[in-house]
């Protein structure tokens, strides 16, 4: 369950553009989908930066110099993402993911008005 809100905006996205698609207007269809690329792309980044928090911690705990020494062989159940890992985003990179979901949900919205009036 770690990763699946970053996809939630993805997928409004996506349903936002499959909507607009049906309907003559091109300009919501290449909005949506470029907000749907920015919502993953964002997502991205901040679950990388989340797992790279996380290895580095468990590095740490585990006093090893050599950092892929024990990531390769793990149990993945002893590497999650807690509070801490997620607190060391950047603050733009959550700001931009919610501002481009709320676009798609905008969009979303827009277009099924559009499609069922």
């Amino acid at each position: 369950m770690d990763g699946f809100f970053g996809v939630i905006g993805v997928i409004i996205c996506l349903l936002a553009a499959d909507v607009w698609c049906r309907s003559l207007y091109p300009r919501p269809v290449f909005l949506s989908v470029m907000a749907a690329i920015v919502c993953f792309f964002s997502w991205g980044i901040m679950h990388t930066t989340s797992m790279r928090s996380v290895k580095t911690r468990w590095i740490r705990v585990m006093g090893t110099d050599d950092p892929f020494r024990y990531i390769d062989h793990s149990d993945r159940e002893s590497i999650s993402i807690e509070q801490a890992d997620d607190s060391n985003q950047a603050a733009w990179l959550s700001t931009t993911n919610i501002l481009f979901t709320i676009a798609g949900f905008c969009l979303l919205i827009m277009g099924l008005i559009e499609r069922f009036s």
